[in-house]
């Protein structure tokens, strides 16, 4: 079995990925990954020891307006197809998998057109640019949300890989750690949120008077241009620029304040924790807002616009952290709508590609 996986541009395109590719390791199959060249991507390919061989490739994505920046991100998507032609007639993959974003264009293009089996998996409630333009042109389209499922059609629900990691890997060590400290942690992103950060550090007495721990990681951008700030604050908040291990912060918490990205999302259902999902309002096509409310309907977790900050967080926060019993319903909840043998079921679905591949 030779699976080629293609994602970038965010890390969320690529970390869902990589409990797939442990299973495919388990069972003996090669792995290849195709990304871009961002620094961020580049050292998390390289990082995974599973990953047999890795390629990354000058890609650019397109602008939604007219503008002289399309014109060279069709040069870099030509460019990149024709090199992509020729790998994948080296290396001859059984199935090329795009995990989302721009650089995986080319590469699953070129691969429908060597009529090599293909799969997406789409980690948001709404398709992202390419796998909205391949999604009838591809074997397999895997869903992370109960979207587009329609009777005989290529869609399939799995998940996001992700929270099946995070919940085999860190869940029941996380229920054993449980404590009575109210710790809440705040997650913007890894660029960070600057409305979210602002609200916390301005209140600091609020919730240092309610005796509320504070884990607030900033973003490196924000925290260094708000040293003097964030300096002001004490005990019992804690400030970070950035953590690599979040997943360690994640199991000290009694609840998350976060952004609405796909894969901290997983990662946070993965561990059941109580959340707070704050959508971004920047991203293409209100995605953050439409992942949140999904599961808001599912009274699995709460959601607060970035306009209602300062008019309903406070409340919201101190309510979920008293309330054991709406904490137990929220809880349960996830038990019942999360899906957490994602990685699973895709291995399932690459596995039956191969085999009709194989006769």
């Amino acid at each position: 079995m030779k699976i080629l996986f293609v994602g970038g541009g965010t890390l969320g395109h690529i970390y869902p990925s990589f409990s797939v590719i442990d299973i495919i390791k388990q069972n003996g199959g090669t792995v290849y990954f195709v990304a871009g060249k961002r620094e961020n991507e580049i050292n998390a390919i390289k990082n995974n020891k599973q990953i047999d061989e890795c390629y990354f490739i000058d890609v650019i994505g397109f602008k939604r307006k007219i503008s002289l920046h399309n014109f060279l991100a069709v040069k870099k998507y030509f460019y990149a197809k024709k090199y992509c032609i020729k790998l994948l007639k080296e290396i001859k993959p059984d199935v090329v998998v795009g995990m989302g974003g721009y650089v995986s264009g080319p590469v699953l293009k070129a691969a429908i057109k060597l009529k090599i089996k293909t799969i997406i998996h789409e980690q948001n409630y709404v398709y992202g640019l390419v796998n909205k333009v391949l999604k009838n042109k591809v074997e397999k389209v895997l869903l992370s949300y109960n979207i587009d499922l329609k009777e005989g059609s290529n869609k399939i629900l799995v998940g996001n890989p992700r929270c099946s990691e995070y919940y085999k890997k860190y869940y029941f060590y996380a229920e054993k750690k449980k404590s009575s400290r109210n710790v809440v942690l705040v997650i913007g992103g890894s660029l960070g949120a600057s409305k979210i950060n602002n609200y916390f550090l301005d209140n600091f007495n609020k919730f240092k008077e309610q005796k509320n721990e504070i884990i607030l990681i900033t973003g490196k951008k924000y925290y260094y241009e708000n040293e003097e700030k964030i300096a002001s604050v004490g005990y019992p908040y804690s400030v970070i620029p950035f953590v690599n291990n979040i997943y360690d912060y994640m199991i000290d918490a009694k609840l998350v304040v976060s952004r609405s990205g796909a894969t901290t999302m997983s990662e946070i259902f993965g561990l059941k924790k109580v959340a707070i999902f704050i959508p971004s309002p920047n991203v293409s096509g209100n995605h953050q807002y439409k992942n949140a409310k999904y599961y808001y309907d599912k009274k699995c977790c709460e959601l607060v616009l970035e306009e209602e900050i300062n008019s309903k967080l406070f409340k919201v926060i101190n309510e979920l952290l008293i309330d054991n019993k709406l904490r137990k319903q929220i809880e349960n909840n996830i038990s019942k709508n999360v899906i957490f043998d994602s990685a699973d079921k895709f291995y399932k679905v690459i596995e039956s590609l191969c085999g009709d591949e194989n006769g």
